[in-house]
């Protein structure tokens, strides 16, 4: 299994397969996710996400960001 820090979803599809598109800014990566269990991954998150490669590769966990908010 492999390891993105940082990943940006920016795409995201619902269907017979559900699947994510995530961006790596600091690698420059974009990376197309099938998403079988259904994880919760909203357009727009930034976070760690876990990943299994194959000819098709699958999310296996989302871990979303902590982001602090400024009063």
């Amino acid at each position: 299994m492999l390891v993105i820090e940082n990943a940006h979803v920016i795409c995201r599809a619902f269907g017979e397969n559900n699947v994510i598109i995530v961006e790596n800014e600091n690698i420059g990566m974009n990376l197309t996710l099938h998403n079988p269990k259904g994880i919760d991954a909203e357009l727009g998150m930034e976070g760690r996400l876990i990943y299994k490669e194959g000819p098709v590769c699958q999310l296996v966990s989302f871990e979303p960001s902590m982001v602090e908010e400024l009063v």
